[in-house]
């Protein structure tokens, strides 16, 4: 008998951001043991997690330093007037959820799988710096899966990137939905000689509904089939979550 599965839950029903970190952190580690199994050998899949904070960027000020006479070799105490300071800076990092597989044969990176999280969607320099992210992916032969379930930010980081990249999705362009997955690839087009082809899987995602399936291409002919559905169970099943 097969086992209950766990559908898509909404993991920003409270604002305590340990729950979806947690999810998304184990998530990321699912993914690629699931697909650890299914890729071939040449292929190296790294996982990449980096969590945003913010910080302040400053040129300290001392009272004093140290000063070495290179006659005697005897260090001496100075009393300092500090420059004026030229940088400072408040900035977040935003959070970084994704998986890379690199070719090591050819030694490049093929594919990348994003997470998204709140701080990916909640300022206009965060979504920007995010789609340009995976614009230049794209305009490098990696193609690119973006999985986004912050639902409760109304932006569409996937209808932004083909506003990015000068393309129109017909099919999310109307009613973009705010939680979404989509696998991205854009390769050369295999009958028009110098002409690019830009292909894309989009799906809607909602609480309480199954995830799909993805494609995550490794090659213009190659490709694995990323589960979510199993890789979310697994990971809700492991934390507990019901």
């Amino acid at each position: 008998m097969k086992a209950a599965t766990v559908p898509l839950r909404d993991q920003f029903l409270t604002d305590d951001r340990r729950e979806w970190q947690g999810v998304h952190s184990l998530w990321i580690s699912m993914i690629l043991l699931h697909l650890e199994k299914k890729v071939p050998s040449r292929y190296q899949l790294i996982p990449n997690v980096h969590l945003g904070r913010h910080y302040e960027l400053d040129v300290a000020a001392f009272e004093t330093d140290v000063l070495y006479d290179q006659q005697d070799s005897h260090a001496t105490l100075a009393t300092l007037a500090p420059p004026e300071c030229l940088t400072d800076i408040e900035h977040d990092f935003w959070d970084i959820y994704e998986v890379n597989i690199t070719d090591t044969a050819a030694n490049r990176l093929v594919a990348v799988i994003e997470l998204v999280g709140p701080a990916n969607k909640d300022r206009p320099d965060s979504r920007a710096a995010f789609v340009s992210k995976c614009a230049a992916f794209l305009q490098q032969d990696v193609s690119v899966t973006i999985v986004d379930l912050v639902y409760r930010s109304q932006f569409n980081l996937y209808t932004e990137l083909m506003d990015e990249l000068r393309m129109t999705d017909r099919i999310m362009s109307a009613s973009p939905p705010s939680s979404y997955a989509v696998a991205i690839r854009d390769r050369d087009h295999p009958i028009r000689h110098k002409r690019r082809k830009f292909e894309s899987w989009p799906y809607a995602l909602h609480i309480g509904q199954p995830l799909p399936a993805l494609p995550i291409w490794l090659a213009n002919d190659e490709w694995v089939m990323l589960d979510l559905e199993s890789t979310h169970d697994e990971t809700c099943k492991s934390l507990r979550l019901r």
